[in-house]
């Protein structure tokens, strides 16, 4: 076996195979040598990458702290959202509401009271089974003098003769140039003053009728179809004067019903139609309304009296 194995081996004095050996030994060192440079390259890039691995790791770390927090943000900003539509919404319902609502009434509320029409409670009129106060009949056209005024600055209306100067129970009309004042307040007790007095006051009531009468006209021309059911002509309202003097008590106090119920349909349309007063077309919905129940028929209720003896308590209507 020794001899067999002896005889297989190469004769290493062979200088061929020698040579042969060496060249072999040197090729498979310079292989080893670039195994090894390579190895060391893809040791640096593995090395390489597991810092990016670990970089990207952090990233990744970062960038779902940072979803989180945007998402949570995200979440509370449509809670916010949905937060200010609501109050959005329940802030254009209210000022919807708003608009609706006719303010001139409530400050200035025109009503009845028995066979009265009254302001704010106060009765304009007297009959003879139920005197009235001065002072209550003053203070009544005190506000109904400041509630005319205010409608014809809202409308831009001009009185063709005496304007009105608002001073509470001492109202006055004058002319534009301050002239020819007339007291819109009297003495309604009998005496002998009431005599002297009553000349300037119905002066003062017809014209008052007539400033009542100018917005009329004006909004007439900026809407056809309005009308209050009452026609003003002269010292007349409704075929009856608003005059005292040489006129019956209750005459006197209807024609002033029917002076009140033209200015609270006057005062019904201005509400409606506040935003286009400036305006060359406006669109009347004041005969809709009346069908809709916007405006409540009031004037019938107010020209139905009650018992002189009842006291009526005011109400604040929707409507006008």
């Amino acid at each position: 076996f020794f001899k067999e194995r002896f005889v297989s081996v190469p004769s290493y004095k062979d200088d061929d195979s020698l040579s042969e050996l060496e060249k072999e030994c040197a090729r498979l060192q310079a292989e080893l040598e670039e195994e090894n440079r390579e190895s060391e390259i893809l040791n640096a890039t593995l090395q390489n990458l597991r810092t990016q691995e670990k970089n990207l790791d952090e990233l990744e770390k970062d960038y779902w702290a940072a979803f989180g927090k945007y998402r949570k943000e995200l979440v509370q900003i449509r809670a916010d959202t949905t937060s200010l539509n609501l109050l959005l919404e329940y802030s254009y319902n209210r000022l919807c509401k708003t608009r609706q609502s006719f303010v001139l009434n409530d400050t200035y509320h025109i009503w009845f009271n028995g066979h009265f029409g009254t302001v704010n409670g106060c009765r304009l009129g007297k009959l003879p089974s139920q005197p009235v106060e001065s002072t209550e009949i003053n203070a009544a056209w005190g506000m109904l003098a400041a509630l005319v005024n205010h409608v014809a600055n809202l409308v831009g209306v001009k009185f063709s003769s005496h304007e009105i100067k608002p001073k509470g129970s001492q109202t006055i009309l004058q002319l534009p140039d301050g002239t020819d004042p007339i007291e819109l307040h009297g003495e309604h007790d009998g005496s002998f003053l009431r005599l002297l007095w009553n000349h300037r006051y119905d002066r003062a009531m017809v014209s008052f009728l007539q400033c009542v009468e100018d917005i009329r006209k004006h909004i007439k021309t900026l809407d056809p179809e309005f009308e209050p059911p009452y026609v003003i002509s002269d010292d007349k309202i409704g075929n009856l004067s608003v005059k005292l003097q040489f006129n019956a008590d209750d005459n006197w106090t209807k024609a002033l019903k029917y002076l009140l119920t033209n200015i609270k349909f006057i005062v019904g349309w201005v509400s409606l139609n506040q935003d286009s007063f400036n305006k060359d077309n406006v669109a009347s919905d004041f005969e809709d309304s009346m069908e809709e129940g916007l405006i409540d028929d009031d004037y019938e209720m107010m020209d139905a009296p009650a018992d002189e003896g009842t006291n009526t308590t005011s109400t604040v209507t929707e409507g006008i």
